[in-house]
């Protein structure tokens, strides 16, 4: 289960919310699988930090758009990247269509 971790860095304002999230990547998230929240609201990357009015000891939450499952299977196991909103039954579409050659034997 995830843990929650503070990062504490010091930037300007005239940074973009992409530039962030390649600060925020040593967190073990690629950029391109993260979003970045002040409050309940989503930040958009080309805008900069005093335009979404983030001031000084303000907390961005990260959070990841994929999530990693490990899937236990009679031949192996196999492990998907799936976005946290996708349905059971697609993952599982995605399971039995998958080459064996990417299930490991365990």
């Amino acid at each position: 289960m995830p843990t929650e971790e503070i990062v504490q860095i010091e930037v300007k304002a005239a940074l973009t919310i992409s530039d962030i999230k390649k600060i925020e990547s040593r967190v073990g998230c690629s950029i391109d699988s993260m979003d970045l929240f002040l409050g309940k609201h989503k930040l958009e990357d080309m805008k900069t930090l005093y335009q979404c009015d983030i001031k000084k000891e303000s907390g961005l939450q990260v959070k990841r758009r994929m999530i990693q499952i490990l899937i236990k299977m009679s031949s192996g196991i196999i492990t998907l990247d799936v976005h946290k909103h996708e349905f059971v039954k697609n993952v599982k579409t995605v399971t039995f269509l998958r080459p064996s050659s990417g299930v490991t034997g365990r």
